[in-house]
C-alpha cells in the first residue's frame, strides 16, 4: 500500500464528532503547531513568508460534507483560500498481462486504448493521525475510498516551505489493475475570484 497547545502536553489523542485524533507521534518542539476543537483542527508551520496555517473541518458522512474539508488556508493570519474540498478521480483499466512473460513489467501499456471506468473518491474518516518527523509533518485522514480503491488522504508539510503536499494513499484488491488518479481542489462559489500561480523558478 502503496502530527501546540497545552492540551497536547496532557493528552495523546482527542476526538472530533467521534473521530479519534492520534497525536502520539506529534512533537510540539519541531516548529509545528496544532489546535483541535469540536468540529475540526488548525495546524500551523513556519515559512519564509511567515507562519502559515490550515484549518480543516471534518467530513463525517460519506458523500455528505459537514462543510468543505479545508475551511481556510493562509499565512500570518491572512486567508488566501477558503471553503475548498480535495477531489479525487480514479481512471481504472486493465493491464494486458500477456504482453510480457513476467506479466507486470510493462512500462507503456496504453490502457486508455481499452475500456476503462472513472471512479470518484469519497472521504469518511474514522481516525486522523498527526505526526512529525524532523522538518516534516503529516496530517493523515483514513477513510478515502472509491468503488475499487481504499486508503487515506494525507497533507504533508515541510518546515520552511509554503507548499502543501496533498497525497492519496490507496490500494486495490482488483486484479490486473492499471490506474491514474487526478486530484484538484473544488470550490462551489468562484464568482469574483482570481487564480494566481508561480513556476518552479518563482516567476509569477
Amino acid at each position: 500500500m502503496k502530527h501546540f497547545t497545552v492540551l497536547l502536553a496532557l493528552f495523546a489523542s482527542s476526538t472530533l464528532f467521534g473521530i479519534e485524533i492520534n497525536q502520539t507521534e506529534f512533537n510540539q518542539g519541531d516548529g509545528f503547531g496544532l489546535e483541535t476543537r469540536e468540529d475540526g483542527l488548525r495546524f500551523d508551520w513556519e515559512t519564509p513568508e511567515g507562519k502559515a496555517f490550515i484549518d480543516l473541518q471534518i467530513i463525517s458522512i460519506r458523500g455528505k460534507a459537514n462543510g468543505p474539508l479545508i475551511k481556510e488556508i493562509g499565512v500570518e493570519g491572512k486567508t488566501i483560500l477558503n471553503k475548498v474540498d480535495p477531489n479525487f478521480l480514479f481512471w481504472v483499466g486493465d493491464r494486458d498481462l500477456e504482453k510480457r512473460p513476467d506479466g507486470w513489467m510493462i512500462f507503456f501499456d496504453r490502457v486508455p486504448t481499452r475500456p476503462y471506468s472513472v471512479e470518484k473518491g469519497f472521504l469518511a474518516p474514522e481516525q486522523i493521525t498527526v505526526s512529525t518527523d524532523g522538518n516534516r509533518a503529516v496530517i493523515e485522514l483514513d477513510g478515502l475510498a472509491s468503488t475499487h480503491f481504499s486508503g487515506s488522504l494525507a497533507f504533508i508539510f515541510y518546515k520552511g516551505s509554503p507548499f502543501v503536499h496533498l497525497e492519496a494513499r490507496v490500494s486495490t484488491q482488483r486484479p490486473a489493475t492499471a490506474f491514474l488518479y487526478h486530484v484538484g481542489l473544488g470550490k462551489q462559489e468562484t464568482q469574483g475570484l482570481r487564480l494566481y500561480w508561480i513556476d518552479s523558478q518563482g516567476n509569477p
